[in-house]
């Protein structure tokens, strides 16, 4: 199992109410935001390889990064 299926499934057994889903690439994980009614990218892979939380959304000029999500 790869890193980010592996983090996915510790993810979705910590809060198992969240709707959390893959990005396409493998290279984020967004939960549902039903105030924002999208997923939001709560975790992500750095340039480095590395895995990060994201306790705050990045925005590129005011929008959320396009993104297809998966299981």
């Amino acid at each position: 199992m790869d890193n980010a299926s592996a983090l996915l499934a510790r993810a979705k057994i910590a809060r198992p109410t969240v709707d959390y889903r893959l990005n396409q690439n493998g290279t984020a994980i967004g939960a549902w935001n039903a105030a924002l009614g999208r997923y939001q990218i709560v975790a992500c892979q750095a340039i480095s390889g590395e895995w990060v939380s994201m306790p705050h959304e990045l925005l590129i000029n005011g929008q959320p990064k396009a993104e297809t999500w998966v299981a």
